[in-house]
């Protein structure tokens, strides 16, 4: 599922990348551009329901797992509005900071063609938090599966179809904005037709705009969680777009390289959110604890497994090619390949730090370690990956090779302080917050980690 979630973005640069170097550096900063200001920022809005909904599901309250549904689309609602005025005047921003005008100017096209999505993308996002929780993985995957193929149909079509219906450039993020409002509708669809109606109890006007700090608080500690990487990932794509059109395409490549070979740790932490979650529920937290240590294991499996997709744990030479071959579907640029070739190394002690990573975050949202994510990556990003990032590729002259140098470092830092977060989880304490968060009566400490000061569900 996460393969395919990564297509609806992925097939906008494959389906651009091809128009000429221009548009593929457009494609790069408006990709990032959308992901930090906008679909992070949701998706860390969201990320306040792992904490929320899979222990209210198998709670003796699964009912308010609408009510907590209903109070973020509220909060997710209010998000639109300044989301899309970003977006719609974000060219003096990007003409200051430095980048090429032209560039510049066909991205601006891109971001408010897309922002027509951005009401589906938001509510997309709760509504998969809302299947998942149930363990209703395949309502999601259903939807991807539908929504993928139709967005590269489409990228295909207005893009370079015929004259008739091909539109250019403006195709791919209309194609996107679509993709983004059918898979909401569709995911409104399941869960009216098929989903059981447990969770629901029906629209409650007194309980939808209760708490709503609560979860703009946890939302927000999960905005800095999700996003603090990529926003660092932001600031350098704007210092490879000063290195010019060249090192810029192939640090656009390499960072959707990258995103490709992270969805499968990234699954598994989805999966032990939800399973954290469910366990608190039930009061098992000698399972919950079992789950979140299997995770991180599983995830360095898949992490080491993915080395040999780069080329770095065997010598094979086909295995050394490969990554010139996904180099080559993003862009088929002589030098633009042989970059990506060049900096996959780093990718091996990247993706396996991102992946431990994955896995442990997806642990301490369950638990409500909202905050403790939120500094970690402060602390990793802003006190060592970006300074290293620049010293090495400004200081050293070693260019964006520096650069990725620097940030594979802090993504290190990283998953190490992830894991320190979970061997430090108090799961006593954890599942006595999941009993207040669904309002149950509990006799709980005063502790004031524990979401938030007992008052969380007092409606």
């Amino acid at each position: 599922m996460q393969f395919a979630h990564f297509s609806l973005y992925a097939s906008t640069i494959i389906s651009l990348s091809h128009l000429g170097t221009a548009e593929l550096a457009a494609a790069g900063l408006e990709s990032m551009t959308v992901t930090v200001t906008g679909i992070l920022v949701f998706q860390g809005m969201a990320s306040a329901l792992d904490s929320v909904l899979p222990a209210a599901w198998t709670s003796p309250e699964p009912e308010m797992m609408g009510v907590w549904t209903q109070r973020m689309l509220a909060v997710m609602t209010v998000l639109l509005f300044p989301v899309t005025a970003l977006w719609w005047n974000i060219t003096p921003v990007l003409l200051h900071l430095g980048q090429d005008p032209e560039v510049v100017a066909l991205a601006s096209v891109y971001l408010r063609a897309v922002s027509l999505g951005l009401p589906g993308f938001a509510l997309n996002q709760v509504m998969r938090k809302y299947f998942q929780s149930q363990n209703l993985m395949r309502a999601p995957s259903i939807v991807v599966a539908i929504v993928a193929p139709v967005n590269a149909l489409m990228n295909s079509l207005l893009v370079w179809g015929p004259d008739w219906i091909r539109v250019g450039f403006v195709g791919a993020p209309l194609a996107q904005a679509a993709s983004f409002n059918a898979a909401g509708l569709l995911s409104v669809l399941y869960a009216v037709v098929w989903a059981p109606r447990t969770a629901w109890a029906g629209f409650d006007r007194r309980q939808a705009f209760q708490e709503l700090g609560v979860v703009f608080s946890l939302g927000l500690s999960g905005i800095v969680m999700i996003s603090a990487e990529w926003w660092v990932w932001q600031v350098c794509t704007l210092v490879a777009g000063s290195m010019g059109r060249m090192p810029f395409a192939t640090h656009s490549v390499l960072l959707n390289f990258t995103g490709l070979l992270l969805q499968f740790p990234l699954s598994i932490g989805l999966a032990t959110s939800v399973r954290v979650g469910n366990l608190l529920g039930l009061r098992r937290k000698k399972q919950a604890t079992l789950v979140g240590k299997v995770s991180v294991i599983a995830s360095i499996g898949v992490s080491l497994h993915n080395r040999r997709v780069i080329g770095t744990s065997l010598p094979n030479s086909w295995l050394l090619a490969f990554r010139y071959s996904i180099a080559r579907l993003f862009n088929s640029d002589p030098q633009v390949v042989e970059g990506v070739g060049r900096l996959a190394i780093y990718l091996a002690a990247l993706q396996l730090a991102e992946g431990v990573a994955g896995a442990a975050f997806g642990t301490l949202r369950a638990v409500g370690k909202h905050h403790y994510g939120a500094a970690v990556n402060i602390v990793s990003f802003l006190g060592f990956a970006i300074p290293l990032a620049l010293f090495f590729a400004s200081a050293k002259n070693w260019g964006i090779d520096g650069m990725w140098l620097g940030m594979t470092m802090g993504v290190i830092v990283l998953g190490g302080l992830s894991l320190v977060g979970v061997s430090r989880i108090d799961w006593d304490q954890a599942v006595r917050r999941a009993q207040i968060l669904v309002g149950e009566q509990v006799d709980a400490p005063e502790d004031p980690d524990t979401v938030y000061r007992a008052t969380a569900h007092s409606g």
